[in-house]
């Protein structure tokens, strides 16, 4: 019996379904430097206290440099959603195998920092592990499934709207969600929720979705060296206006002031750059065989790399750790850099190999199936109002 059944149980890890759909090579490895960049993000987030590094010191350049690029990854995920969504049915069982696959590291994660007594149990953590979509434990997970929930609707506007009236549009959403807030960034004037909320979420839809009706994949490879050369200037021109704010203020306050303006997902600085980058890989061909067989795996496991390094109880101690161990005044340290994003982030793919091949033998696969047949008549009754009579 275990014999017959080994092939099956192994072909969990390369079939078991994602909320994401379609398939582009380009855009799937995409998704993997979209979550190292996040990885890395976290790192300099909650491991380095960067707050202590003046952008004006040779030494800290890398770290300001490598943390203005990284904010591109939140950005990434959802254009790459947004254009595969604006011209997909919804389909509830995707949202329903998310929400198994966060329970599962939410009460594991739990559960095993209590057994090893990295903390103790209390009636709101507790509360918070088992809903922790509808808690915000995972602020990307709650904002993603709002937006994926609410994507038939949206859809709907894209489809009435022409050309122009789109590009109308995503000035408005730019001027109003990114440019207003960058320069007035000391007043919450629409900048409620920032670049971590579902405004934010909706406004990338719409850019990811315009990607997808109009921009000519001929064209972006006709201009693949224009569009190289603009995205490595918006790679640089974060870490230029960090440095240039920091060495003004400096000079004439005595102190740095504000030179983290720029350093923010809605920003006019990485909006620009996430789309000239997203452009780069949407047309890129993955030719060898063994590379097609290196994304495709670790692209499966992407998300839970987010659930794990994300985890309110392993976070401090995983970046505390390695912050430990590392000398960021190290010329060697670049390097280093990278080696630990790559390795965190493959140490999370293999645990998630572990944890797709246990929904196959608990059946954990079929569990939205199940719960699909309850809830259907709702969503079917919630979006039928989209269907013209």
């Amino acid at each position: 019996m275990i014999h017959r059944n080994t092939p099956q149980l192994f072909s969990t890890l390369t079939s078991y379904p994602e909320i994401i759909v379609g398939r582009m090579r380009g855009l799937d490895l995409l998704r993997v430097i979209a979550m190292l960049f996040i990885v890395g993000n976290h790192w300099l987030g909650h491991g380095i206290s960067l707050k202590g590094f003046d952008p004006t010191v040779p030494h800290a350049y890398f770290l300001w440099f490598i943390r203005g690029i990284n904010y591109m990854g939140v950005n990434l995920f959802v254009l790459i959603s947004s254009y595969f969504l604006c011209k997909s049915p919804i389909r509830i069982k995707h949202v329903l195998s998310l929400v198994c696959q966060v329970l599962f590291y939410s009460i594991s994660l739990y559960w095993l920092t209590f057994s090893l007594g990295l903390h103790s149990v209390s009636l709101r953590s507790l509360f918070e592990s088992i809903f922790p979509i509808t808690t915000s434990k995972y602020w990307f997970v709650t904002c993603y499934i709002a937006l994926y929930l609410l994507s038939p609707f949206l859809n709907v506007l894209i489809g009435g709207l022409s050309k122009r009236g789109h590009q109308s549009l995503l000035v408005f959403l730019l001027l109003l969600f990114s440019i207003i807030p960058n320069i007035f960034f000391f007043s919450p004037w629409l900048n409620w929720g920032g670049s971590c909320g579902i405004v934010w979420f909706v406004v990338l839809y719409f850019i990811g979705a315009y990607m997808r009706l109009y921009v000519d994949a001929d064209c972006v490879k006709k201009n693949r060296n224009k569009i190289s050369v603009v995205t490595i200037l918006f790679l640089c021109l974060p870490f230029i206006s960090k440095l240039i704010i920091a060495r003004v203020t400096l000079l004439i306050t005595g102190h740095v002031v504000g030179s983290s303006v720029f350093y923010q997902n809605n920003s006019i600085l990485i909006v620009p750059m996430s789309i000239s980058f997203f452009l780069l890989f949407m047309t890129i061909e993955i030719r060898k065989q063994w590379l097609q067989s290196v994304i495709d795996f670790s692209v499966k496991g992407v998300l839970s790399v987010y659930l794990i390094t994300e985890n309110g109880y392993i976070r401090p101690y995983l970046w505390g750790m390695v912050s430990r161990l590392i000398d960021y005044n190290a010329g060697v340290f670049p390097v280093v850099f990278v080696i630990i994003v790559l390795l965190v982030f493959l140490s999370c793919v293999m645990v998630d190999c572990i944890r797709r091949v246990l929904f196959h033998l608990c059946n954990v696969t079929g569990v939205p199936n199940r719960v699909l047949k309850w809830i259907s008549p709702v969503s079917d009754y919630v979006y039928s109002g989209l269907k013209k009579e």
